[in-house]
């Protein structure tokens, strides 16, 4: 499933925030992505905290821009609000003429606006995963920056700093999560869906037990050239009988 015509309406006054904050209040944790066999798979989980008070359930942090990308963010929940919407309004454009915008696209305007936020004395607390599938990329790009098979993975930071990768992460999964995943997938991009899937569970398990921000109630969005499908929020099997061990 991907955003609803009513979700793709035009924007108006009524849809826009009371305010785009440059500092943190309600925030959400790690969103870990990789790329697999059949597109690009994320992980996150579904909890947003006000300072330490974990205020919020069963909240999707992860949102279908258009039939082709995906938006995955950590930090300020309102700034990731204002970001899909200002998205779907510049992928998706009102009127009869159909615009093809893909994931690449999305990046750049995702990068501009965070970096133009930055340069402003502003930046917004926030760190975004873009994933998408291209149909056809830029000749003139650098390896680094492309897939043969067209599965398109980058992050953008708060200062509007970049990077592209098989397997990346936010928020304190940058630090925790990715050299677990760096470690069980490594350059494979063609992992069958279910070792992926296994993968980010095992990685969010492990969050859950060491980032206090984290919950084990998480979602697994997948996009493939067909589809996008994004999962309803579900329990990881943890147990803290582990803490004898410590």
């Amino acid at each position: 499933m991907y955003a609803s015509e009513q979700e793709l309406r035009p924007y108006s006054f009524a849809d826009s925030p009371d305010k785009v904050h440059a500092q943190a209040y309600v925030m959400g944790t790690t969103v870990l992505a990789l790329k697999y066999k059949d597109g690009i798979m994320l992980a996150s989980d579904t909890q947003l905290s006000y300072g330490s008070l974990a205020k919020y359930k069963n909240i999707e942090r992860v949102g279908a821009v258009s039939k082709n990308i995906l938006l995955g963010t950590s930090g300020e929940y309102s700034n990731f609000q204002e970001m899909i919407k200002r998205l779907r309004i510049q992928i998706n454009p009102p009127g009869d003429k159909e615009v093809f915008l893909g994931p690449r696209e999305c990046f750049n305007m995702v990068r501009n606006y965070m970096y133009e936020k930055r340069c402003k004395g502003r930046p917004e607390m926030n760190t975004h995963i873009i994933a998408g599938i291209e149909e056809t990329a830029p000749p003139t790009l650098l390896p680094y920056e492309t897939d043969p098979s067209g599965k398109f993975l980058g992050v953008v930071d708060h200062l509007g700093n970049f990077y592209f990768d098989s397997v990346v992460g936010t928020g304190i999964g940058a630090h925790l999560a990715i050299p677990i995943l760096r470690d069980r997938v490594g350059t494979n991009t063609e992992l069958p869906e279910e070792e992926a899937h296994k993968i980010l569970c095992d990685a969010m398990a492990t969050l859950c037990y060491r980032d206090c921000r984290a919950t084990n109630m998480i979602q697994i969005s997948k996009i493939t050239k067909n589809e996008i499908t994004i999962s309803r929020p579900f329990m990881l099997n943890t147990s803290w009988d582990i803490a004898n061990m410590i």
